[in-house]
């Protein structure tokens, strides 16, 4: 199942595309939990640590000059929900000085979008690599 179909679904189950904000924002959104080690290698495999890296994960927590992305530091308390929106919609919440965009839109993500290449398990997996790292 890719990453598009998982955006019908909620679209469809949510009612509303309010609805649906309302309860990604509060990580109201289950996803089951995902094997956080395959996670680490999917993170690496789809590019990811090209514009990313990832506190509390030694080989990865150290930031380059040449890191486009913002620094991942969501941890175990983030909810599931949360992380996933971050890479399913990356232009709904950006960190500051890394939106892009026109001057009417100037929150608009960089991040490449995975919806054709990222499966559900990998984006399953990622969330609990990201939720696993302490810092």
């Amino acid at each position: 199942m890719k990453i598009r179909t998982l955006t019908v679904l909620l679209v469809l189950l949510s009612g509303t595309a309010a609805a649906q904000e309302a309860q990604m924002e509060g990580g109201g959104f289950f996803l089951p939990k995902g094997d956080a080690e395959a996670g680490r290698k999917d993170f690496n495999r789809l590019g990811c640590v090209a514009c990313h890296r990832v506190a509390g994960d030694p080989e990865l927590s150290v930031p380059t000059s040449a890191m486009p992305g913002p620094m991942l530091n969501f941890g175990p308390a983030v909810p599931a929900g949360t992380i996933a929106q971050a890479i399913v919609a990356p232009s709904h919440t950006i960190a500051p000085d890394f939106g892009q965009g026109t001057p009417e839109d100037p929150q608009v993500s960089p991040m490449h979008d995975f919806a054709d290449e990222m499966t559900l398990r990998e984006l399953r997996n990622i969330t609990a690599y990201l939720q696993s790292r302490q810092y």
